[in-house]
């Protein structure tokens, strides 16, 4: 694969094992104990966790790290 970017281009290779994804919105309900997720958080300091966004794995796919 090629990917280009401001100031040029370079070519990757992607193996055929790679799982490819897309992110689109999602009800909230699908946040529910037991779900694959991956998340980037923020400590707050009375200790709780704020994330801008929470990428869910549906229909058993676990969401790329």
């Amino acid at each position: 694969m090629t990917v280009k970017y401001k100031g040029g281009e370079k070519k990757i290779l992607v193996p055929e094992s790679a799982v490819v994804v897309s992110f689109q919105p999602t009800d909230k309900s699908e946040l529910k104990p037991g779900a694959q997720i991956f998340s980037v958080a923020q400590k707050q300091p009375d200790g709780s966790l704020t994330a801008a966004r929470v990428n869910i794995g549906l229909q058993g796919q676990v969401p790329p790290m």
